[in-house]
């Protein structure tokens, strides 16, 4: 378990693009490929659930034009951080937990 959530936020820190070369990975048929493999390995961690949901929900907007990929991609870095932190904070209770217990 402690080598997939490493695993995870490593892929979690990955950047999504380079600002200076802005492209949008929402239709690119092998990043959506590499996507829905990691959600068949790390599918059971809800904040993996999470940011892949909330990436699905911003490629929409982008698509319909609700947004700017610029606008989406800050904002999904935004979240991207946020369940980073979630999932740290979790491990830290996890592992406390652990270690209280055998302790």
């Amino acid at each position: 378990m402690i080598t997939r959530v490493v695993t995870l936020l490593l892929l979690l820190y990955l950047p999504c693009s380079a600002y200076s070369d802005t492209v949008n990975y929402c239709n690119d048929p092998n990043v959506n490929q590499q996507w829905s493999q990691l959600m068949l390995k790390y599918g059971d961690i809800p904040e993996w659930r999470d940011i892949n949901q909330y990436r699905i929900e911003l490629c929409n907007e982008v698509k319909k034009g609700s947004i700017s990929l610029e606008d989406a991609i800050d904002q999904f870095e935004d979240k991207r951080a946020e369940k980073i932190e979630q999932l740290r904070h979790r491990l830290e209770k996890t592992t406390t937990s652990e270690y209280s217990l055998s302790g």
